[in-house]
């Protein structure tokens, strides 16, 4: 079985902001970064709060603050640092 490495840097500023966005959720949410081949202009780089990961999903911790990046995206993230 073979593992594929991946990295990225997300910095401070996006974990703060997942937990001021989930003082008020019963059920906290995660940031969910998603990137889709967008034809001739590039790629779309898409961002969503969601309650669950999927399998295969990288996953980046900090406190409560959750951030997942689907197995397809790790190939085609362009940028290793993410920040607001």
């Amino acid at each position: 079985m073979s593992s594929t490495k991946f990295h990225v840097t997300i910095s401070d500023t996006v974990y703060k902001r997942i937990d001021e966005l989930n003082k008020n959720e019963p059920d906290p949410l995660m940031l969910r970064i998603s990137v889709d081949a967008g034809g001739c202009s590039g790629f779309i780089y898409e961002y969503n709060l969601v309650k669950d990961y999927e399998l295969g999903d990288f996953i980046a911790r900090k406190d409560n603050a959750i951030v997942v990046i689907d197995s397809l995206s790790q190939n085609l993230l362009k940028m290793p640092l993410l920040n607001t």
